[in-house]
């Protein structure tokens, strides 16, 4: 990875912008953030005696205990009356405010309460009494106010002054907007005289036009030359104002009279001006909250992330919040997608390394609902479960022994598992469900013939193997395994197996298929601190292949190998995996990266994925890509996911 180094402020820059949808070329006033000084007004008089003190103070104590006891009721006494719409009305935003939460709920007659929960103190606190039917929360009494894309628990409570509070409403979460960095699009320099002029362009890859509270959004241009970055000076100057906002636009800015021995590396913080009105109903319209962007080298060009040099595909990212969340001492332990006639699916384990729940979600057009959970099988290490064309599911697992259930309307059928079996994964073919599975000391595919299970073929391998799965690429039914560092690749024709591949490689794992057109590929993390570095691979003959990955990938953007793959309707191969960042000499920060192959050469997939962690996975439908990842800042102290959240990313 490059060294980038000390920090020095643009100081002569030329700010253009490129004309889209017939839009002039403007310039952005300064921001001017106003702190208003303390006023502290003192009056002389007359100094009051010890007597007339000890009057003053009963008189207060006596005001303040009766209008104590004329308004507060105790929160256990229900209200006469609820406003049913109330409860039923209540919403957080979802990322659709800057810097706030838009709280909302029904019209009332008489008042309300609302509360958030502190997570500091694991204490439920009022944020606002008296209140109408929305508010705006910003987090007031929070260390930090409240933190850009995080969730955060609120409910509330109806009272009077006559007959005291309601129950409680259910728990609604809501969350800010963070969006995702500003990407530098390309870095270009020219000669000019005995300097240079280096032109810098960016762009912002999020819909503005959700944003319900933005008022303007401006770009901070800072810059870096040979140096050590830790030596940074976060100086800034104002970039351009992006007006109305939401309009896709390339924006570009010049520096000039640059020292031509020199190399530069540039940044672009976005900031997002802001109103709202306070709780104490103080209307505030000059808010601003700044999203950092990373750091790019000149060479880096048209990376967008500060590391690699692939071109950058654009996409548009809607963050879709929080799909599920790990009870208390668990973790998410496996996740596992599938797309089955154009529907997304994700497979969720959670719990721990020993004893884990199977849960299965479906987008159904806007969200990710909850289809099933299976309860039943809380034994469970290992996800398998498989899809029909018609959306009825099967899932593998484990309760008291190894079972297979099939769902029936919101019941499971019985038990349909054959006894004394190794169970290596499900799958649904012909709308038929097969299984691949160590019997009798052999390997060998079965299928359910509606009462019992059928041998498929011939045996398959016998003796120990490892990375073995099974299932379905262009209608054919594959399976793939390791013996002794050996990858077998075997589709099924009529009833015989047929070799694809086998192919020697230590300290694979983690392996992933994938077809596009008349091609198969698969992808490998490694499985040790070895030289081995994972592989996207594309299958050249019965015994070779082709490595995709160029040497000095595994240095910045594939560490670790590929985590998943799939394909999109355009023929791209859409790989997730780890990108290192070097933040100083001694410092390296790594998060989810997200790749595409389009048959010639590595793109880097917009959007920022530095909140995330493992587990990682990729689902495309369409040109569409859905990203599932582990919530970083909710991690335990073992640096285990406990949060799985997911993001839409749309060309």
């Amino acid at each position: 990875m490059k060294n980038i180094g000390q920090t020095s402020v643009v100081t002569s820059i030329v700010l253009s912008k490129n004309i889209l949808l017939g839009r002039q070329i403007r310039f952005h006033k300064a921001l001017h953030f106003i702190h208003k000084p303390l006023a502290i007004i003192r009056k002389d008089t007359k100094p009051i005696n010890n007597t007339d003190m000890k009057k003053i103070i009963n008189c207060l104590i006596l005001i303040a205990t009766m209008t104590f006891l004329s308004c507060e009721k105790d929160p256990d006494t229900p209200a006469d009356e609820k406003d049913p719409d109330m409860f039923a009305n209540f919403t957080a935003s979802q990322g659709t405010y800057v810097g706030v939460v838009h709280i909302a709920y029904g019209e009332l007659d008489g008042t309300a309460s609302v509360y958030r929960f502190n997570e500091e103190n694991a204490n439920w606190e009022e944020i606002s009494w008296n209140s109408p039917n929305k508010i705006y929360d910003n987090g007031h009494d929070l260390i930090g106010h409240l933190v850009p894309g995080k969730e955060y628990r609120y409910k509330m409570r109806q009272h009077s002054v006559s007959s005291g509070y309601s129950e409680y409403s259910n728990e609604i979460t809501g969350y800010t907007f963070k969006g995702s960095a500003t990407e530098i699009t390309s870095i270009n320099r020219e000669n000019n005289g005995d300097k240079v002029d280096i032109t810098i362009s960016w762009r912002n890859p999020n819909d503005l036009t959700k944003l319900k509270n933005l008022t303007g959004v401006a770009y901070k241009i800072y810059r870096i030359e040979n140096g050590n970055l830790s030596d940074y000076d976060p100086s800034y100057i104002n970039g351009g104002d992006e007006s109305p906002p939401g309009i896709e636009a390339e924006w570009s800015c010049i520096d000039t009279g640059l020292d031509p021995g020199k190399t530069y590396s540039y940044r672009v913080n976005t900031v997002y001006s802001y109103d709202y009105t306070t709780v104490n109903d103080d209307y505030r319209d000059w808010e601003a909250y700044m999203r950092d962007g990373t750091f790019v080298e000149e060479g880096d060009s048209g990376n967008g992330t500060g590391n690699d040099d692939n071109p950058v595909i654009n996409y548009t990212t809607t963050d879709m919040g929080q799909l599920i969340a790990a009870a208390s001492g668990d973790i998410i332990v496996d996740i596992k997608e599938k797309v089955v006639n154009g529907d997304v699916y994700l497979g969720v384990i959670t719990g721990n390394t020993v004893e884990a729940t199977p849960a299965l979600f479906k987008y159904d057009g806007s969200a990710f609902e909850n289809v099933w959970t299976c309860n039943d099988l809380s034994s469970s290490t290992s996800l398998h479960y498989a899809i029909t064309s018609l959306g009825e599911s099967y899932v593998a697992g484990t309760g008291d022994s190894l079972c297979i259930y099939k769902r029936e309307g919101s019941s499971w059928s019985q038990d349909i598992a054959p006894d004394n079996i190794v169970l290596a994964g499900i799958e649904v073919f012909n709308d038929e469900l097969y299984l691949f599975a160590k019997s009798n000391e052999v390997r060998q595919v079965m299928k359910y013939n509606g009462t019992s299970w059928d041998k498929i073929g011939e045996t398959i391998a016998s003796g120990s193997i490892y990375n073995a799965n099974i299932e379905t690429l262009d209608d054919v039914l594959y399976v793939h395994y390791t013996i002794d560092n050996t990858l077998y690749i075997k589709h099924l024709s009529g009833s015989s197996w047929v070799s694809d591949l086998e192919w020697t490689q230590e300290y694979m794992s983690n392996i992933q298929l994938a077809k596009n057109g008349g091609d198969l590929y698969f992808s490998t993390s490694t499985a040790s601190m070895s030289d081995y570095d994972g592989g996207v691979y594309r299958v050249s003959g019965s015994t070779s292949v082709e490595n995709l990955i160029p040497d000095g990938a595994a240095d910045s953007w594939f560490l670790q190998g590929a985590f998943t793959m799939s394909v999109d309707s355009d023929g791209n191969l859409i790989v997730s995996s780890i990108k290192g960042e070097k933040i100083s000499d001694t410092e390296v920060i790594l998060y989810p990266h997200l790749i595409l192959y389009d048959g010639s050469q590595w793109n880097t997939v917009s959007g920022d994925f530095t909140d995330g962690r493992d587990p990682i996975g990729v689902s495309t439908t369409g040109t569409d890509i859905f990203y599932f990842y582990g919530e970083k800042a909710t991690q335990n102290s073992s640096q285990q996911s406990t949060v799985l959240k997911a993001k839409k990313l749309t060309k």
